[in-house]
């Protein structure tokens, strides 16, 4: 799974009972991402869904709810960049809590 990951070869959902520890799982790979950045230089996202701010707008897209999770608004990286990134399989996201 995590050199699927890496690779950006995969799209997984990991699904279980809670209490089954999915999150836990989805931290020790976000951990592992991390150490191994440069054998395959991608940048882990982990992200809670209940830590993310979502806006009134219902049109506002997933990439601009996690970009603006992820930045500051001092960030010199715009919200072109990041979507360019995501599409370029630059970053792992992991989004942790959909229930």
């Amino acid at each position: 799974l995590l050199d699927n990951l890496k690779t950006g070869s995969a799209n997984v959902a990991i699904t279980g009972l809670a209490g089954c520890g999915k999150s836990m799982l989805m931290k020790w790979m976000a951990l592992s991402l991390i150490r191994t950045i440069p054998n395959h230089q991608r940048i882990p996202l982990f992200i809670e869904i209940r830590d993310l701010v979502w806006s009134s707008d219902e049109n506002e897209s997933l990439e601009n709810i996690i970009f603006r999770s992820c930045t500051e608004p001092s960030a010199r990286c715009t919200l072109d960049q990041f979507v360019i990134g995501l599409r370029n399989g630059i970053f792992v996201v992991l989004l942790d809590g959909i229930d």
